[in-house]
């Protein structure tokens, strides 16, 4: 998975092999481990640049998720501001591991924005709501 994420990343038409991978992938945050609360994914993941957010569908066991090269945040800002962050960089994806040929990647159009932050709800959101989790339901 993480060779064809990279790839994506960095907009090839094709997988890295294992000997030219150009990124190393950290687990910063768990939500069944950690809890899928916002002020948990805040403290773990607001100030990091190029997270990957990856949630497995229980009864297909496909893999959605979303890639946010900027921060989930700007200095000097609460978290509980809303406001957007640009970015031509983001984009959400389905993975099929039995599958990858049928994994799907959806890049933003018209330059949209990563929205970081939104006051009173538990959310984390790619490309303007294209992919979105409330209290541990996504929606995309």
């Amino acid at each position: 998975m993480k060779y064809l994420i990279s790839g994506w990343i960095d907009l090839k038409k094709y997988f890295y092999k294992e000997d030219e991978l150009p990124y190393e992938f950290q687990l910063i945050n768990q939500g069944t481990k950690d809890g899928f609360s916002r002020s948990i994914f805040e403290q773990k993941c607001y100030n990091i640049e190029q997270t990957l957010v990856v949630m497995k569908i229980k009864e297909t066991e496909e893999l959605v998720g979303g890639y946010n090269p900027v921060c989930w945040s700007e200095k000097g800002k609460s978290p509980n501001d809303t406001y957007c962050i640009k970015t031509d960089k983001s984009f959400i994806f389905k993975i099929d591991e039995k599958q990858l040929d049928n994994s799907i990647q959806s890049n933003l159009r018209f330059n949209e924005s990563i929205v970081p932050t939104q006051k009173f709800v538990e959310t984390r959101k790619f490309a303007e709501a294209n992919l979105v989790m409330i209290n541990k339901k996504f929606f995309y």
